[in-house]
């Protein structure tokens, strides 16, 4: 994983090259290109994952239902669909996922330009374990997310308050209320 080799971009999200991961996760100066998904159920609740403890970044910390970095070379629809099978163990088709908007986010380890996805699934389709990455799963009513992210920020990887920002996202979650 951290020979794993980034897909480097500028402000505007024109490519320049590979990064190293390690490079990448070192130096707020570098921009790189990631994924998340906003996973929804039938009763318009998000899934939540907890961060294992073998990550890099915000171990032990509540994240979004799925994230991960494009590789070089890749797209950020193929890099979505294989972090749903990857962290979540979820198989997406490309037609379940909906663009929603891309965030620039920085935190003092890194700096991304995220493309935000939406899915919709239903929850007794799914079988989710924890894995190398991710602990537990939660389905949660939007509102108890809402209120988690502006109650208890602490137990939050940080990057979800910069996703929240966006007034895509905040709409979107609207809607789900």
């Amino acid at each position: 994983m951290v020979d794993e080799q980034l897909t480097q971009v500028d402000e505007n999200d024109n490519v320049i090259g590979p990064i190293n991961r390690a490079e990448a996760h070192s130096n707020p100066k570098i921009i790189h290109r990631t994924v998340s998904i906003l996973l929804f159920n039938e009763h318009k609740q998000i899934l939540i994952q907890k961060r294992s403890n073998n990550v890099d970044l915000f171990p032990n910390k509540y994240d979004i239902s799925v994230g991960g970095h494009v590789k070089f070379g890749d797209s950020c629809i193929k890099t979505a669909l294989h972090e749903a099978q990857e962290e979540i163990g979820v198989h997406l088709l490309k037609s379940q996922l909906k663009p929603i908007c891309k965030t620039f986010e920085k935190s003092k380890y890194e700096t991304e330009i995220v493309q935000n996805y939406i899915a919709h699934v239903n929850s007794s389709d799914l079988s989710l374990k924890p894995n190398d990455e991710v602990s537990e799963f939660s389905f949660i009513s939007v509102s108890n997310f809402l209120d988690s992210t502006t109650n208890n920020k602490e137990i939050w990887a940080e990057w979800v308050f910069q996703t929240l920002q966006n007034l895509d996202i905040q709409n979107l979650l609207k809607s789900m209320l």
